[in-house]
Parts: C-alpha cells; sequence; structure tokens
C-alpha cells in the first residue's frame, strides 16, 4: 500500500513536468506566430501589424531576428539580422528598411496644439539594452532620396548618429536639476538638408536666391541643441559668405560666428541671437558708379551686428536692435522695429525707430524715431580732409501697411561744413526739414537751406572734343557769399506735386561780374515723377562789372521773369527768361535742349543813362535805339548773332557826337569774342574841331579790336587813317590829310585881321608806344597857289614895327606853303612853315620860314570850353524867348 502511494505521488510531478516541457515546446515550434500574435494584441490600438517575422532563442537566452515585417498606418519597417546578446545586454541590428506611406490626411495635415513636455520622469532603465544599428534607410515620398544612417548606443542615455545625419543625441539630467534636458549636437550643412526636398517643393522655391549660394550651401554648421520640455534653444557655428548683385552692382557678405535660437513652447516665441556673429559687407566700386566723380572716399565695407535678440511670435516679429558700421567712421542702428505678419484680414505691417550716428569723416545720417531725440550722426562718405563734416539727422515715425508706407511728423537738419562735392564746395551750409511723408497721401514737406561761402567750379558742358572750351571754363568758378531758401513741396499722390521756392542769394560774383543780392520765387507742378513745370521771378540788386584798372560798371536793378518746363523721360527741356534791366532795357532768353536764344528788340539807349552815368559820369547818351539777336548752344560754348545800332548820339565832356549808325555779326566761342568786319558811321563829331562824315571799318578777333579805312571830313578836307589796332601794342599807322582850308585852319587861332585861302594836304606817320601815341616826320603843303593878307592884327604890328621886312606878309599871293609836323605824346605841336610867294603891292619876292610850338591838346580843349559856354547862353537865349 505504501508503495504504490509513494509511485502516484511522483506521477503528478511528472505530469506537470511533462505539460511544461509539451507547451515549451510547442510554444518553441511556434514561437514565430505566437510573437506575431501576441505583439498585434498588445499593439492593437496603435493598428500595427507583423507581417513576419522569423527568430530564434539560443540556450543562452540569446534572440537572433533574422527577419521581422511590421506595418503601421503610415510606414512600413523591415527588420533583418537583429541580435539580442544577453550577457553582454546588448541589441545589434543588421539593416533597418523603413518606408514612409503618404497618407491622404499628409496633403493637409491638421493643426496641433504643442504643449510643454515634463522631462522631470525621463530616463531610460539601467537595464536595457545598448542598442547598435549598423544600417537605417528610410524611404519617403517626401524624400527627394533614401536617408541613410547608423546608430550607435555609447550610453544608456546617449545616441551616436552616422551618415547622412551626424550627431549625438543624450538625455541629460544635471545634479541638483529637477527636470531632464534632451542635446543634440550636430555637424551638417544646407546642401545635405536641401538634398532631400524635392525639387519642386514650393518651400524650396522661395529659397532659390539663397540656395544658388555656393559658398553658403556647402559651409558646414555645428549645431548643439537642447531641449528641456518647455523650450528649445540651440547654438550653429558657421564660416560661410553670401554674394548678390543687381544691375551692377555686387555685394559679397561674410558670416562667421555662433547663431543661438531660443524657441519657447509656452509663450511660442522664437529668440534668434545674432551677438556672436560677425558680418561684414563687402560693397563693390561698381556699386558708386554714378559717384565716380566724387572727391570723397566711399565706404566700401560694412559691418552689422545685433546687440540683441530678434523675437518672433505666431503674429509679429520684434527686432530690438541692429547695428551697421564701416571702417570710414558710419555708424547705423535699428531699433524697435516690429513686423506683424499678415492675416486673411491685415496686411503685412512694419513700424519703428531708425537711428544713424557717427562722429567723424564727412557724414550722412538719420534718427527716425516716434518723438523728437538729440541729434545722431552717421558717416556714408570720407573726406580726403580731415576737417570735412557732413551730419545729417532726422526724427519721424515711420510706418508700412502691406503696400502702403508712411513717415510722420519728419523733422530733420543737415549741417556740413567745408564740403566738396560734384565741383560745389561750402563753408557752412545747412538744411532743415519737416512735413509727412505717405505712399498713398502724398507729401507735405518745408526745406529751410542756409549756406555761407559757397564755391562752384563750372564742369564742362561742351563736346569732349572741345578740349579748348573744357580748358577755360573748368578754371571759372561761382562765388555766393550766402544762401537763404524756403521750399515747399506737397501734393496728395507722388504724380501730382506742387513746387515752391523763395531763394535769397547774397554777393554772388562770377568772373568779373558780381551781383550784391538775388531774390528769387518759383511755383510750379511735377507731374508723374517727370515733368516739371516752373513759373517765376528774380531780382538781381547792385550789379557790378569789373573792368580793367578798377573800374566797375554798375546796374542797380535787373528783373527776370521765368518760365520752365521739362520732360525726364523723353528729356526734352523748354525755358524762357525775360529780363529788364533798369526798369528800361528789355530783352528775353528762350533755352530748348542745348540751344539758347537772345532776343532784344530794337529799343533807346537813353534809358540806361543811370547805368551809364554811375559808370562814366560825363558820359550822356541823348539818343539812339539798340537791338541784339544771337543763339548760344550750350554743348559747344559757342554764341553766335548780329545786332544793330541806329542813330546814336552821345556826350562826353566837352566832346560830343551824333548819327551813329552800325550793325554786324559777332559770336563768342572758345578763344573770346568775335566780331566780323563791320561799319560804323557817325554823321558828326565835336572835339574842338567839327568832324563829318566819319566812316571806319571795324572787327574783332579773339578781343582783340582793329579798327582800319577810317575817312571824314574836317576843316573843309578830308582825312584817311589807314588802320589802328585797339589794345597796347605797339605800332604805327598813317594819317593822310588832302584839301584843309587854310581859313578854318587859321580861324582856330581866332585871330583878328588874318585872312588865308587856299589848302595843304600831306601824311602824318603816327606811332604807339607803350599805350601813348605820337607824330613824327610828318609833311603839309600847299594844294595850288593861296593868299595872305593881315590888316588890324596887333600882335602882328608890334612884330612888324620891331621886323619890317614882317610887312609884306601883309598882302602875299603865295605859291607854295609847307610845312613839317610833330606832335608829341603830351600833346606839343611843333610846326616848321616854309612860304614861298611875291607881295604883289611892293612887287617883292618872298620866302619866309617860321617855327610854331603851340599844345594843341590845350587849344582844343579852350576851343571845346567856347564852344560850350556859347552854346549854353544860346540855350537860356531861346528858353528866355520862349517864356
Amino acid at each position: 500500500m505504501g508503495k504504490r502511494l509513494s509511485k502516484k505521488y511522483y506521477y503528478f510531478p511528472a505530469a506537470i513536468l511533462f505539460c511544461s516541457f509539451s507547451v515549451i515546446f510547442f510554444a518553441y515550434l511556434f514561437r514565430n506566430t505566437l510573437a506575431i500574435f501576441a505583439i498585434e494584441q498588445y499593439a492593437k490600438e496603435q493598428h500595427i501589424r507583423v507581417e513576419c517575422l522569423v527568430f530564434d532563442i539560443n540556450s543562452n537566452l540569446d534572440i537572433n531576428v533574422k527577419k521581422a515585417c511590421i506595418d503601421l498606418p503610415d510606414m512600413e519597417v523591415l527588420f533583418n539580422n537583429v541580435h539580442f546578446q544577453r550577457a553582454q545586454n546588448r541589441l545589434t541590428v543588421g539593416r533597418i528598411n523603413v518606408t514612409h506611406k503618404l497618407a491622404q490626411s499628409d496633403s493637409q495635415p491638421s493643426p496641433t496644439e504643442i504643449t510643454s513636455v515634463d522631462l522631470s520622469n525621463w530616463s531610460l532603465p539601467s537595464t536595457l539594452p545598448l542598442l547598435r544599428i549598423d544600417h537605417l534607410t528610410v524611404n519617403s515620398p517626401l524624400l527627394a532620396r533614401p536617408l541613410t544612417l547608423t546608430i550607435n548606443q555609447p550610453t544608456n542615455n546617449s545616441i551616436q548618429l552616422e551618415g547622412d545625419i551626424n550627431g549625438l543625441l543624450a538625455l541629460h539630467h544635471q545634479q541638483g536639476e529637477q527636470n531632464a534636458r534632451i542635446i543634440f549636437d550636430a555637424n551638417w550643412s544646407l546642401q545635405n538638408a536641401v538634398s532631400y526636398v524635392k525639387s519642386d517643393d514650393p518651400r524650396l522655391q522661395s529659397l532659390t536666391p539663397l540656395l544658388t549660394q555656393k559658398q553658403l550651401v556647402d559651409a558646414r554648421i555645428v549645431s548643439h541643441i537642447e531641449f528641456n520640455g518647455a523650450q528649445v534653444t540651440s547654438r550653429h557655428q558657421l564660416s560661410t559668405g553670401i554674394d548678390y548683385s543687381f544691375d551692377d552692382c555686387a555685394l559679397h557678405t561674410k558670416v562667421r560666428g555662433s547663431v543661438g535660437i531660443a524657441a519657447s513652447l509656452l509663450t511660442k516665441e522664437l529668440k534668434i541671437d545674432l551677438k556672436a556673429v560677425d558680418i561684414t559687407a563687402s560693397v563693390g566700386q561698381s556699386c558708386y558708379a554714378p559717384l565716380a566723380n566724387s572727391s570723397y572716399t566711399l565706404a566700401s565695407q560694412f559691418i552689422v551686428a545685433a546687440a540683441e535678440p530678434i523675437i518672433i511670435n505666431s503674429e509679429s516679429a520684434l527686432i530690438p536692435s541692429v547695428n551697421i558700421s564701416s571702417p570710414v567712421g558710419f555708424s547705423a542702428s535699428l531699433t524697435q522695429l516690429r513686423i506683424q505678419f499678415p492675416t486673411a484680414e491685415t496686411p503685412l505691417a512694419t513700424a519703428g525707430e531708425i537711428a544713424l550716428n557717427t562722429h567723424q569723416g564727412v557724414a550722412l545720417a538719420s534718427n527716425i524715431v516716434s518723438e523728437v531725440q538729440p541729434a545722431k550722426t552717421i558717416s556714408l562718405l570720407s573726406s580726403q580732409s580731415n576737417d570735412s563734416t557732413l551730419a545729417i539727422t532726422l526724427a519721424g515715425r515711420i510706418n508700412t501697411t502691406g503696400n502702403d508706407w508712411s513717415l510722420h511728423g519728419l523733422t530733420g537738419k543737415f549741417t556740413g561744413n567745408k564740403l566738396t562735392a560734384y565741383g560745389l564746395t561750402a563753408r557752412d551750409s545747412s538744411v532743415f526739414i519737416n512735413g509727412d511723408i505717405s505712399s498713398n497721401k502724398g507729401l507735405s514737406l518745408k526745406l529751410d537751406v542756409k549756406g555761407e561761402a559757397l564755391t562752384y567750379r563750372l564742369t564742362d558742358l561742351a563736346d569732349e572734343t572741345s578740349q579748348s572750351v573744357k580748358g577755360k571754363q573748368a578754371n571759372k568758378v561761382i562765388t555766393v557769399k550766402g544762401v537763404d531758401s524756403n521750399i515747399l513741396l506737397s501734393g496728395e499722390t507722388f504724380n501730382n506735386l506742387t513746387f515752391s521756392a523763395q531763394n535769397n542769394l547774397s554777393q554772388v560774383k562770377f568772373d568779373n561780374v558780381l551781383v550784391n543780392k538775388v531774390t528769387n520765387q518759383l511755383s510750379g507742378h511735377i507731374l508723374q515723377q517727370k515733368q516739371l513745370a516752373l513759373t517765376g521771378d528774380s531780382k538781381l540788386t547792385g550789379m557790378a562789372l569789373n573792368l580793367e584798372n578798377s573800374e566797375y560798371f554798375t546796374l542797380a536793378k535787373i528783373n527776370v521773369s521765368h518760365t520752365l518746363e521739362t520732360n525726364l523721360q523723353t528729356n526734352t527741356a523748354h525755358s524762357r527768361h525775360d529780363f529788364e534791366v533798369e526798369n528800361t532795357l528789355k530783352f528775353s532768353l528762350v533755352q530748348t535742349q542745348n540751344i539758347v536764344t537772345l532776343t532784344m528788340a530794337q529799343q533807346a539807349l537813353s534809358g540806361l543813362q543811370p547805368a551809364i552815368s554811375r559808370f562814366i559820369p560825363a558820359l550822356v547818351v541823348q539818343n539812339g535805339s539798340l537791338g541784339l539777336n544771337g543763339e548760344y548752344q550750350v554743348d559747344k560754348g559757342i554764341f553766335t548773332g548780329n545786332f544793330i545800332l541806329d542813330n546814336g548820339s552821345l556826350i562826353y565832356q566837352e566832346f560830343n557826337a551824333n548819327g551813329l549808325s552800325t550793325e554786324g555779326q559777332i559770336s563768342f566761342d572758345s578763344a573770346g569774342l568775335q566780331l566780323d568786319k563791320t561799319t560804323l558811321n557817325i554823321a558828326s563829331a565835336e572835339t574842338g574841331v567839327p568832324i563829318e562824315d566819319i566812316k571806319m571799318d571795324y572787327y574783332i578777333k579773339d578781343n582783340v579790336a582793329k579798327i582800319e579805312h577810317i575817312t571824314g571830313k574836317v576843316l573843309g578836307g578830308r582825312f584817311r587813317l589807314n588802320e589802328l589796332w585797339l589794345d597796347k601794342r605797339d605800332q604805327q599807322a598813317r594819317i593822310t590829310v588832302t584839301d584843309l582850308d587854310l581859313a578854318q585852319v587859321v580861324a582856330l587861332q581866332q585871330q583878328a585881321g588874318i585872312n588865308v585861302t587856299g589848302s595843304v594836304g600831306g601824311i602824318l606817320p603816327m606811332f604807339v608806344r607803350a599805350g601813348k601815341f605820337h607824330i613824327d616826320g610828318g609833311r603839309l603843303k600847299s594844294q595850288g597857289p593861296g593868299t595872305l593878307k593881315i590888316d588890324g592884327n596887333p600882335a602882328f604890328d608890334s612884330i612888324a614895327a620891331q621886323q619890317s621886312e614882317l610887312n609884306f606878309l601883309k598882302d602875299l599871293k603865295f605859291e607854295q606853303l609847307s610845312s613839317e609836323v610833330k606832335l608829341d605824346s603830351d600833346g606839343l605841336l611843333l610846326l616848321d612853315f616854309s612860304i614861298l610867294g611875291q607881295n604883289p603891292n611892293q612887287q617883292q619876292a618872298v620866302n619866309f620860314n617860321y617855327h610854331h610850338e603851340e599844345n594843341i591838346l590845350t587849344l582844343l580843349r579852350s576851343l571845346r570850353l567856347t564852344d560850350s559856354v556859347q552854346n549854353q547862353i544860346e540855350k537860356k537865349i531861346k528858353k528866355g524867348g520862349e517864356k
């Protein structure tokens, strides 16, 4: 009985063992099917299906998965050669192929709310095996090419990535910190990242300008990324360059340093920190092509730096501060610029403050803020002279909404010292600006311009082939002591602007012309930003022309009215300027393109008498009219025209001339004033000796005048002067006289009782030396017989009483009368007479020689004074009779 019970006792454990062995045997035998069933049941909610699974377990409980196929809703995963080594606690995967399936909902993914993640409890069990994946391939319709990686787990909390992505992903728990951090360090390039994006991706199309920059896309970027559950922070170390060009202007930008990016899941803000980034922009010389002739050193390199992070959220971006500087002194800062992102209801909008400053070189500055702030300046140009400066300060509020922009409350000041640009130099200058500018409401600007000690060097307007004109104009300057201008520019649109200006200039000097004051008013319209139409007037007060010997020709007032029309699109210009000199003389200048036409209708010269009296007090213009017409070619620097002087009459001291008439062709070119040969007629002239019917030919060559063939009637005969240059050269001329009436010659002496008949003629050589003329070697002789009768002349009778032979001259018929003539430069006339004849009453032959000296200038002056007194007496007598 006992033995039977003991046998039954061992049957039960054996049965259990057998069953267990059977379960294990069949479980091992059907391991793949059971594993598939278990996985699918466990991951049923994730819709995971196992399509294939082939694995084995050895006696050491090491698991070898030869093949596993897992199907997820959006991807398929194929595992090959997976080995789990229990003793080493290591999991090695030979190959994993991941194929992403693009679901219908992927084309328009629904937005998801991103929230913070609590990483405080994040940690991997220390018993988890260390993972290594030798070959991971990811295929997706969203990728241009497969992504291949090798994954290794050096520690329980880190993963090393190699292949198309190189980096280290780690979970860190800092001692003393409650939360953990996920850290990812990577080494990558834009070229590598973009290579996975399909070329037809619209996101890639928008980045085409950047992706064509080879230096940028090939640059290696070293990134350090941290995630603490609430914020992603990263730093990206890079060194690259960007080239950009528009038209002929080339820009090259170098970027080197560390870019910091912080994205908060709580505030939904993104911060970009550029403080540790050096950005240098180089500007090509072609960008300054319009300023090629500037005398200043232009900035060719700019440094860009951001001291504070850029803040971006879902609605806007805020740029607290960006600084721009250059080695030549340029410095600018952009502060508090807010960019409002567009929505379905509102367009893109910006508002902010711009400040630019410098304290050296030639400055070009702007300070655009919500309120007027202390002046800040910047420098874009650097003068070759250390003491030349230009500072510009602006204040205002800038706003943009979509394509609309505005600058309200604009105030500014431009100040310069010893500036030189485009031939203009100003010792001190300033411009004050006030107004508003808006893209949809136009503008309203007021400018107050002041300047002192301005000098403008004329640039050559002539054709490049006109080298002589170029040289002469280049040496001429216009100087202005002071400028004060008020300019108003307004309009509801930029295509229809109203312009007005009031200008005051003091002491304007050009060459030998000085204008004490110029007052100018202009007003008009600017249409389509291309057409300009202006009208206005100017007043020139106190004009003086500096002549030789420190003499001045002055005009009290010149009034000018202006009309101007120009079209930038057709490159045409037309203007008209009507002048009125001393409220009398009128002429006009009409300019069309490069042609300026001068028109002065024939008008009385007497209106210029006040100006003439200021210049030559003794000169009086009584009658006469002057007309002038011409054309000036601006591009060639040539003036051509014609003039006419009719019936002129003038008095100078005791001299007078009447009936002056002439006309001719004149021109002005690089060589000076030119006048074609023409004729001057003078009906009569009184020099003490009446002269009539004067004619002469004259011309001007290169500013030098010459008269020829001067003829006229004097003392009953005629005279002729062959030629005379009207400059300071030494020269010789010849005066020929014929048929001079001896009776009129003797009458000049105003001696009573002396009567002479007959005529004389001869040649008088005239010499000009050092600006003074004299006659030497002249000879006069009678032209036929004549008579001399002296009766009742006290002076002669007194001399004849002592020398009785002189009585033969009281009644003399001469056959020949001649005289040597010499006239000194001081007016002393020396005559050596020789008379051959016979006294008919005494039948006595006479041979008489006589030497006579007299200052002819004194004689003529006395005769003119006598005539002047006689004329005044006759006028008074005539007036008394009229009364």
